[in-house]
Order: structure tokens, then C-alpha cells, then sequence
């Protein structure tokens, strides 16, 4: 036991509870949402979902987010401060603690970093909480139960592929089209899908990582359709050619070793067709759908 004078001192530059639980909401399937009360008084926000696998947290990176995608209520306020990499990995801590877990028997088996915020806007204390997440000797979280999304921060996804970090990266597009991008993304003003793609290749390639595909969550799209617009012509589909994935999240999942690395690159390729079929079709269907209500 520490003694109260050095209690004290230690609390003069320390937080002793940087991260409090201040509500909980309960979905029918179990899913709980959190509230989050900082030292400061600020309120961020997380989420937790069971699986068969295990427990999934959603943390926050950042108070606020100056991303300002049309979509995030998170960027309404703007960026009001970064979070420390202690404050990123309080939350996980807590909820482990909550759940009944511990440093060696976790409760949270899984990470995803899509909370409020854009992780590589906040990129020193990000790489900080990455590192000390899966450092042994704490919770020891696995890079590969780990997946970092980003709205696509070039530069620094470039970076990050330098880190030596195994986790997983997410690219959320949200349109196939740059000029529909940049209507509902400001950021697609600095970055197009094809440096995205450029980077994500590099990552991967850095990280000697598999790609694998899957759609997008329902609840990140724009709710309504956007139809093109005149003069557009065959624009949405762009870029619907191999090495794209339109309405698709870049995850990387998995490890090419030695000969599998051929294999990898061939089942890539297929993916990469079978995506672009689906996506082909399903922005056909919209295009055909927008006409029919004209």
C-alpha cells in the first residue's frame, strides 16, 4: 500500500481515473454503449459487442473530429482536444475491469479503433496506445484482434506501414466516385481513391498481409441515394476496374508466408473481380432506380 502523502503527490500529476463510466445503453442483442466521462469533464463515447469469438470494444481517439464528414455526427462540434494514449486505453481497461476481466483472462478479446474521432489525426498518441495495447506485461492485446479505421490520411497511412505494428487497417470510401466523395467527405479534396488504393498497397506489401474484402456497415452510407449527376456519364462506375473496391472496406486479415504469398495474390484477384461484380450491379440497380423516380 502507498501512503497518503505519496498518494497525494502522485494525484498532483497524475490521474488516478482518467476514464469514467458515466452511462450505459443497452440494445435488445446486447450490445452496450458508453458514455465516457474524462477528467476534464469532456464526454466521448464507445461501444461493445459479444460475439461468438469474443468481445469487440470501439474506442475513440479523439474529443470531437475535424474530419467533418456529412455523415459523423462526430465532426458537429469540430476537434475539441486529441486523447492521450492513456485515455484510449483507459477505456478498454475499464470495460475489461466491468466485465470481470483481467490482465491474463481478458473480457475485451477484440479492438476496433472507430469511435469518435479519426485515429491518424491523432497519430503520436494512436501509435503510443497501439504499442502499450499490445506490449507484454499489460492487457496484451494481439495486433492482429486489432483493426485501426481511418477516412484516409495518406501520409500517415504511410507511416503507420513504417511502425511495425501488425494491425489491421480500414479504409472507409463510402462512394466509388471522388466527386461524390468530396461532396460527403472533405477530406477527399486532398486525397483521391486512387493515392488511397496507392497507400493501402504499400501497406499491406509493408506489412506482408494478406487483402481480404467485405462490405461496408449500413450505417456509415449516406441514407439516400445520390444520382448522378448530368454530365457525369459513366463516372459512379469509374472506378470499377481491378485493383479498386468501390462501396468496399480494405481489411487486412492474416499472414502470407513463404509460397502462400502466391496464393494470396491470386485470391486478391479474384476477390477484386467478385467484388467489382457485385458492386457493378448494385450501382446499376441505384443508377436505373434514380431514373425511375424522375
Amino acid at each position: 500500500d502507498l501512503s497518503k502523502p505519496l498518494r497525494a503527490k502522485l494525484l498532483e500529476k497524475f490521474e488516478d481515473e482518467p476514464v469514467k463510466v458515466r452511462e450505459v445503453f443497452t440494445s435488445a442483442d446486447g450490445t452496450e454503449k458508453y458514455l465516457f466521462e474524462l477528467a476534464d469533464g469532456n464526454i466521448i463515447e464507445g461501444v461493445l459487442m459479444s460475439y461468438k469469438y469474443g468481445n469487440t470494444q470501439c474506442v475513440s481517439t479523439q474529443v470531437g473530429c475535424r474530419m467533418n464528414c456529412a455523415f459523423c455526427a462526430s465532426g458537429l462540434n469540430g476537434l475539441i482536444r486529441n486523447l492521450t494514449a492513456g485515455e484510449i486505453l483507459a477505456q478498454i481497461l475499464v470495460i475489461n475491469a466491468r466485465r470481470g476481466g483481467t490482465p491474463e483472462k481478458r473480457a475485451v478479446t477484440n479492438v476496433v479503433l472507430m469511435g469518435s474521432g479519426e485515429p491518424l489525426d491523432n497519430y503520436e498518441n494512436t501509435v503510443r496506445f497501439l504499442k502499450n495495447v499490445t506490449a507484454e506485461g499489460g492487457i496484451c492485446i494481439s495486433g492482429r484482434n486489432i483493426s485501426l479505421s481511418t477516412c484516409g490520411l495518406v501520409p500517415r497511412m504511410y507511416e503507420l506501414a513504417e511502425e511495425g505494428i501488425p494491425v489491421n487497417l480500414t479504409v472507409s470510401l463510402h462512394s466509388p466516385d471522388d466527386a461524390e466523395r468530396e461532396r460527403i467527405m472533405p477530406v477527399a479534396k486532398a486525397y483521391k481513391i486512387s493515392e488511397i488504393l496507392q497507400a493501402c498497397d504499400y501497406y499491406f506489401g509493408a506489412r506482408a498481409r494478406r487483402k481480404a474484402h467485405r462490405a461496408p456497415e449500413r450505417q456509415t452510407l449516406p441514407r439516400q441515394p445520390h444520382p448522378p449527376q448530368r454530365g457525369q456519364g459513366k463516372a459512379p462506375c469509374g472506378h470499377l476496374r481491378k485493383g479498386s473496391l468501390p462501396l468496399f472496406r480494405i481489411v487486412g486479415a492474416g499472414r502470407a508466408v513463404g509460397n502462400a504469398a502466391a496464393a494470396d495474390r491470386r485470391g486478391y484477384r479474384r476477390g477484386v473481380r467478385a467484388a467489382a461484380r457485385v458492386a457493378f450491379k448494385r450501382e446499376i440497380g441505384r443508377i436505373k432506380k434514380c431514373r425511375k423516380q424522375k
